[in-house]
């Protein structure tokens, strides 16, 4: 695709696969260290590819509320039938049905299974008031200074908000932390402002390796640590993983253009790999090889690399399968 940057790509392509990882089970020790950056990278790629030109608001409505509200309705609907299957240890009344309906429609949350749609919603209000301040702004010196100033003391009320009041309606403390995770890809960006060395990222994973055993990063649920722990983990974590995915876009490895291709069809990834983990999960429990545990959330098991494979995989399968009946 012309225009495009592989190695963003690339980064996107490990960062889903680190997402599904932490999502199947995986032991504790890479779960942690997943923990402390994963979700701040997508966050930090969004502010990288952030063009300074006034934002779309329709292009985003498109791109991010319309798969956060058709795969909402779907995942309803389908309430009932995994609550048969087990996945869901209870089935909504009527009442609780049209709750979470609205919730849906007015993009405040989705249902358990496709949980991974609130990275929809927060990264649409991000971008979308990054994108603005960047282009209102004038591309000057000070802009860098009154962007950053404006997006980290977001960040700062926010984490007070969550300290002080816990989870607000509409996770507003949540969107008010996002917007510096974009600013800080963006900065990275324009500044150019990144390490290539092979020991200094090899430093920065044992670094974070060690800080996964004391803080872990938790988006969904606005847990930060604090913003300077957050900065500093979303700094080395994308520092890492960008090196990486340069090194694999120079090389040429084999894998190369399989990570491109998980990295242009991330969405159906984000959106179908627990439904398919669980499903898996559920087969797996009626042979007596695993046991499907709580709801949707997944304890480690020995057969994670198995879901991280189905997690990934299945849904590229899916995605394939209905762009050719599309054609």
């Amino acid at each position: 695709m012309k225009g495009r940057n592989t190695v963003i790509d690339i980064m996107k392509g490990i960062g889903i696969i680190l997402m599904v990882v932490g999502h199947a089970g995986c032991p504790t020790f890479l779960y942690k260290f997943i923990y402390t950056f994963h979700m701040p990278l997508f966050f930090m790629i969004s502010g990288w590819l952030i063009s300074g030109n006034k934002p779309n608001l329709i292009k985003r409505l498109k791109a991010l509320y319309w798969p956060f509200l058709f795969w909402g309705l779907i995942s309803l609907i389908m309430q009932y039938p995994l609550y048969k299957l087990g996945i869901y240890s209870e089935s909504y009344n009527q009442h609780e049905f049209l709750i979470h309906l609205l919730k849906i429609v007015s993009f405040a949350q989705s249902e358990p299974i496709t949980r991974p749609l609130w990275f929809l919603k927060s990264l649409f209000f991000s971008f979308m008031f990054v994108s603005f301040i960047v282009w209102k702004i004038t591309k000057s010196r000070r802009m860098y200074f009154i962007t950053g100033s404006i997006c980290f003391l977001l960040l700062y009320v926010g984490y007070i908000l969550y300290k002080k009041c816990g989870l607000i309606s509409y996770d507003i403390q949540r969107e008010m932390m996002l917007p510096w995770l974009l600013w800080l890809g963006y900065f990275l960006k324009t500044k150019c402002i990144l390490f290539s060395r092979i020991y200094i990222s090899i430093f920065f994973i044992l670094l974070l390796a060690i800080l996964g055993q004391y803080v872990s990063i938790n988006l969904i649920s606005s847990q930060i640590g604090n913003p300077i722990i957050l900065t500093l983990c979303s700094l080395l974590g994308f520092i890492i993983v960008y090196n990486i995915a340069n090194r694999i876009e120079k090389l040429n490895y084999k894998f190369t253009a399989m990570l491109v291709f998980i990295g242009r069809n991330t969405m159906p990834i984000l959106i179908l790999h627990l439904i398919c983990i669980k499903l898996l999960q559920k087969v797996m429990n009626t042979y007596n090889i695993d046991v499907v545990i709580g709801e949707i959330s997944i304890t480690p098991t020995p057969f994670w690399l198995l879901y991280s494979i189905v997690g990934i995989v299945l849904p590229l399968l899916l995605n394939q399968l209905y762009t050719n009946i599309k054609k």
